[in-house]
């Protein structure tokens, strides 16, 4: 168990998440382990965060006003810096950071927000897929070519200048509803309607009853559409970069190639960490391109024929490969703590013994017998067992819905055709 800080404000460290997911109850234990006072804010008690014994103090994220929320758990936390977990968190920091009044107590919050994602300047480029794509692109780095749905063009206008497939995508996405490869303007069309709206109240209340997930509701009830856009796929290997940046400079960063079949729509589940100097390249140009802070996340498609690596996406926040440790240099816990408050980790964190890394509790989900598990490259938190255990219980829960859902559309089959 990671030793928690009660009495250390400079040293506070609050993570924001809306969605249920592992990332934040993994960074938490990092920072506490680097010696930082960890603070968490998320929706309901049935998060992960809400579990893990490396948070020394919780806080509420309302669905009615996450904004002012966050605004009272930056405050009463005294956090000198927020780590957002998911998208939706960056967009309330930007959107707080855009009403902050005039005053010494808005420069102070100001100040938190610009130390945690760097330049504000930048956002209307990060918040958007295609926005970036585009950027990126502009700065002469190879990257796929990205078309703006909803914005110059529809599906429909799009589909006669581009050939089917594409790969579509929406911001802010999450749960595999963002990502999907289409293969004609009827499926297109389909996942513009999905995708490109909030999610339904059936949709929402399933996160909320199954999931314990709360940031659906909150998306409902707020009703925004998100942007869409289309990329041409590019065959070939998907793979990663998650940077710890400080300024516009790049600190250190961790490269993973993705094995699981299900990297265009899922987190991955197992990963081979590995060392990309063309990928490492466009990470430090965008980084100091767009002037950011904290923990960035790159997604790239290494060519089949050429191997040259593509940049499909990006990702503001941390992500699930953010926590890894694999030593001096792919470290980003640790090389952010160095630089935000001089010093390293005060105990030693495992490093991955083995470039292979299976991620818990999604290894086990994908397959409870594959031989991985039984490895120490299943990346299992054995420091924190409350966290493990809760992080069971939701994949169990799940799992027993996706049976529920397989068993009643059998019989709705069976009743048709009798």
């Amino acid at each position: 168990m990671a030793n928690v800080i009660e009495n250390d404000s400079g040293r506070t460290v609050l993570l924001a998440a809306n969605r249920c997911t592992p990332e934040g109850s993994r960074m938490a234990i990092r920072f506490a382990l680097a010696g930082c006072r960890v603070a968490a804010t998320y929706p309901s008690k049935g998060h992960p965060l809400a579990s893990t014994q490396s948070v020394a103090s919780h806080y509420h994220y309302s669905l009615i006003d996450p904004v002012e929320s966050l605004l009272k758990a930056m405050g009463e936390s005294g956090a000198a810096l927020v780590v957002p977990c998911d998208g939706l968190a960056v967009r309330h920091l930007h959107t707080l950071y855009a009403n902050l009044p005039a005053t010494p107590e808005g420069s102070t919050v100001a100040g938190v927000i610009d130390r945690s994602l760097g330049d504000q300047a930048a956002f209307l480029l990060v918040d958007s897929r295609h926005e970036v794509q585009t950027a990126a692109r502009a700065e002469g780095l190879p990257a796929a070519e990205s078309f703006a749905i909803g914005r110059a063009a529809d599906p429909e206008t799009l589909a006669q200048t581009l050939p089917f497939p594409w790969v579509m995508k929406s911001d802010y996405s999450w749960g595999g509803r963002g990502v999907r490869l289409v293969q004609n303007l009827a499926e297109a069309r389909q996942f513009a309607q999905q995708a490109g709206t909030p999610p339904s109240l059936a949709m929402a209340l399933k996160q909320i009853l199954v999931n314990s997930d709360r940031a659906a509701m909150g998306e409902w009830m707020h009703a925004k559409r998100t942007g869409l856009s289309a990329q041409r796929p590019i065959p070939g290997v998907h793979a990663n970069t998650v940077a710890a940046c400080w300024r516009g400079a790049v600190l250190a960063t961790i490269t993973v190639e993705v094995l699981s079949p299900q990297a265009n729509v899922l987190p991955p589940v197992i990963v081979r960490i590995v060392e990309n100097a063309q990928m490492e390249q466009t990470v430090r140009h965008m980084t100091n391109r767009l002037g950011l802070s904290g923990f960035n996340s790159f997604d790239f498609v290494l060519e089949e024929a050429s191997r040259v690596a593509f940049l499909t996406g990006f990702s503001p926040h941390c992500t699930a490969t953010t926590h890894l440790n694999a030593g001096p240099g792919r470290d980003l816990v640790d090389a952010f703590c160095r630089k935000w408050i001089g010093q390293g980790a005060t105990t030693q964190t495992p490093v991955h013994p083995d470039p292979l890394v299976a991620f818990f509790p999604r290894a086990w989900a994908a397959d409870p017998n594959d031989p991985i598990l039984g490895t120490g490259a299943y990346d299992v938190p054995v420091e924190d067992p409350p966290l493990v255990k809760r992080m069971m219980e939701l994949v169990a829960s799940d799992q027993r819905y996706i049976a529920f859902k397989t068993r009643f559309a059998s019989l709705i089959g069976f009743h048709n055709r009798n």
